[in-house]
C-alpha cells in the first residue's frame, strides 16, 4: 500500500473514531434521559387519587416520551454497532487450499479486540488433504498442525 493509501484509511479511520465517539455519546445521553423520565414517572405514579386525571395526562406524555427516547437510542446503538463494524470489518472471500497445504487468514494468532471485529467470510474451499483455518483463531498450534500434515503425507 502507498504512503497516499496510508494516509486516506488513516484519515478514515479517525473519521470514524469521531463518529462513534459522538455517536456514543447519543447513546449515554438517551440512557440519562430515559433515567431521567422513569425517575420523574416515579413521582407521578405518587400523586395523590384526587389528581387522577392530571396524574394519567401526566403518564401519557411520560410514556410517549419514553417510547420515544428508547426508539432514539436504538437508533444511536444501531449506528454505534455499524460505525465500528465499518471501521475494523474484514473480508475475506476465495480461499483455497488443495493438494496437502494449509491456508490461515485472518487474525490468528492475535492480540486484537475479537469482540470489535466484524469479519464477512465467504467462500472457503479446502480438499486434497488441506487445512483451512479462517477467521480469528488465536493459541493455535501452527507447528504441531505442519507436523500433523507432514507425517500424514508418508
Amino acid at each position: 500500500m502507498s504512503q497516499q493509501e496510508d494516509r486516506v484509511k488513516e484519515s478514515g479511520n479517525q473519521m470514524l473514531l469521531d463518529i462513534e465517539s459522538r455517536i456514543a455519546k447519543g447513546v449515554n445521553e438517551a440512557r440519562e434521559d430515559l433515567k431521567a423520565v422513569t425517575k420523574h414517572e416515579k413521582r407521578v405514579m405518587e400523586l395523590h387519587q384526587n389528581e387522577n386525571e392530571d396524574k394519567t395526562a401526566l403518564l401519557n406524555e411520560i410514556s410517549r416520551q419514553k417510547t420515544m427516547i428508547e426508539a432514539l437510542q436504538r437508533t444511536f446503538e444501531e449506528e454505534l454497532k455499524a460505525t465500528v463494524s465499518e471501521r475494523t470489518k474484514q473480508n475475506i472471500r476465495d480461499i483455497k487450499t488443495a493438494d496437502n497445504s494449509m491456508g490461515l487468514t485472518g487474525f490468528i494468532n492475535t492480540d486484537k479486540e475479537e469482540a470489535k471485529v466484524d469479519q464477512n467470510i465467504s467462500q472457503i474451499y479446502t480438499d486434497g488433504d488441506s487445512v483451512s483455518v479462517t477467521g480469528m483463531a488465536k493459541n493455535i498450534d501452527i507447528v504441531a498442525m505442519l507436523s500433523l500434515m507432514k507425517s500424514s503425507k508418508k
